[in-house]
């Protein structure tokens, strides 16, 4: 029996037993070859979105800070610095560990995931200890939109920790309430 087995999947796996398993064999073997080429381009292209700026930080007004663990987040950024560049706006995007001072900054729109359970992303993750030195003290206008599953206890938890962060300093002025937005 163990011989029978041994042969059999010998077979199966080789293709030599029969014309039919050798075309599936092949069929198998360049899926997955085109799935692996496919799925690295994917994530490739996920994990280095382009965030292309026409303004300097220091020159623009509006500051759009992103907060993305895969990069989906990182469009939805994309997404609102385009609509606000045909409206003639100043902006500028860019990482939320990447926070500078903004010398013309009259409004400030952070994006941001949670990763896991209340956990900044990767490019989030010393946002509020840097914007404690550099973020302006006079006044401007923020908001905040929160991305995040129901599935987790602290639902868009790293969002509501820079709202409260945010809230704590003078001179910051709520233009809404954080935005969440489940899945």
């Amino acid at each position: 029996f163990v011989n029978y087995l041994s042969d059999l999947s010998f077979d199966l796996h080789t293709g030599s037993g029969n014309i039919f398993w050798s075309i599936i064999l092949l069929i198998a073997s360049c899926n997955v070859l085109f799935f692996m080429y496919t799925g690295a381009l994917i994530s490739y292209k996920r994990l280095k979105p382009k965030m292309k700026n026409k303004f300097a930080p220091y020159n623009a007004e509006c500051i759009i800070l992103v907060g993305s663990e895969n990069g989906s987040t990182a469009h939805f950024g994309n997404l609102l610095q385009k609509s606000l560049l045909k409206a003639g706006e100043s902006v500028f995007i860019d990482d939320l560990n990447h926070v500078q001072e903004y010398s013309k900054m009259k409004q400030l729109v952070i994006i941001t995931s949670t990763y896991g359970d209340g956990d900044p992303p990767t490019n989030a993750i010393h946002f509020i200890d840097r914007a404690k030195h550099l973020l302006p003290k006079k006044k401007f206008n923020y908001a905040i939109v929160g991305l995040g599953s129901l599935a987790y206890k602290n639902y868009c938890g790293f969002a509501l920790k820079i709202e409260s962060f945010i809230k704590g300093m003078e001179g910051p002025i709520s233009i809404l309430d954080p935005h969440l937005i489940h899945n």
